[in-house]
């Protein structure tokens, strides 16, 4: 079973259980400490690592092939989101929008986030 963790960030990031309130307010629980939370920044985690063995994310700006792609052809980058009942990568070109599912995906490599690294991930639309 995968194991269900969130992160969150106030001015570092925490890993554990989510709570949120009535509200609106949201905590991470870690270690028998309680980290109020952006709930901007809250992403869970997808069950996967990347090629290096870093936890995969949702908000995470992934490089990545798709297992129908060439071995020559250049990774992907896109941003990892839970879309139509699972996790995949978006991304968007030319005003298109863009999905495939995590577990489609190959050679996947976390190389930021969009909080901490958003020009990482801009919109292609140089051919609008």
């Amino acid at each position: 079973m995968r194991e269900i963790i969130f992160r969150g960030r106030d001015e570092s990031w925490h890993y554990g259980n989510l709570v949120r309130l009535k509200y609106g307010s949201n905590y991470i629980e870690s270690d028998g400490e309680t980290y109020h939370v952006d709930f901007r920044t809250v992403g869970q985690y997808t069950g996967m690592d990347d090629r290096k063995e870093n936890p995969i994310y949702e908000g995470d700006i992934v490089t990545y092939n798709l297992h129908i792609d060439k071995q020559n052809e250049p990774a992907s980058v896109a941003v990892v989101a839970f879309i139509f009942a699972a996790f995949q990568v978006f991304m968007q070109k030319r005003q298109v929008e863009y999905h495939a599912y995590l577990g489609d995906c190959t050679n996947i490599e976390v190389i930021g986030n969009i909080h901490d690294n958003p020009e990482l991930w801009e919109v292609d639309d140089d051919k609008k």
